[in-house]
């Protein structure tokens, strides 16, 4: 059986670096990428958000992996929660009512606005993600004004070096085992 799987509906485990100037893209294909003969269509990279914004609909985080280069990582802005639905989704007013209806009232808890999931229509839960987050990202290469971004399927934040050193050394492994090894049909 061959490892097309492996590389090409899996992730590519690399740095920004290696993903910037490494990978080979053919006009024609779509949204596929080579590394050596390695089939790439998503990547998995792990580093701290050093910059985010929001530009005309699109929520922009810039990545940086200390390998030298940054990537951006630019997926659609959630929608905002009206002021109806901040009021229906655990507002005090609401808890009040539960409470004094029930017959063992819970304790009030305020709701905060700010803890309401922020999920892109694009897929990622953008909520906590903040400068200075350790996050491992994985998505899709897409190209825009000539420079390669992530367009991210799943973004999750790194609790503790523990994860993050995992990540790294699956990094490692990766190469190791797949990407030094040419794929023969």
């Amino acid at each position: 059986m061959t490892l097309l799987v492996r590389t090409h509906t899996g992730f590519l485990i690399n740095t920004i670096y290696k993903v910037i100037t490494i990978l080979t893209h053919f006009p024609a294909g779509q949204d596929v990428y080579f590394h050596k003969n390695h089939m790439i269509k998503y990547v998995r990279l792990t580093g701290v958000i050093v910059a985010m914004e929001e530009v005309s609909g699109w929520m922009v985080y810039t990545l940086d992996d200390s390998s030298g280069i940054n990537i951006e990582i630019s997926c659609a802005v959630p929608r905002k929660p009206s002021e109806n639905e901040k009021g229906s989704i655990g507002s005090l007013e609401s808890i009040k009512s539960n409470a004094i209806s029930a017959p063992n009232p819970a304790p009030l808890k305020p709701t905060n606005p700010e803890t309401l999931q922020l999920i892109s229509p694009d897929g990622p839960n953008l909520t906590n993600i903040d400068v200075g987050s350790v996050v491992k990202v994985k998505g899709g290469i897409g190209i825009f004004r000539e420079q390669k971004q992530i367009r991210p399927k799943v973004i999750t934040i790194l609790e503790d070096t523990n994860a993050e050193l995992k990540c790294w050394h699956d990094m490692l492994k990766f190469r190791r085992d797949i990407l030094s090894k040419p794929w023969v049909v």
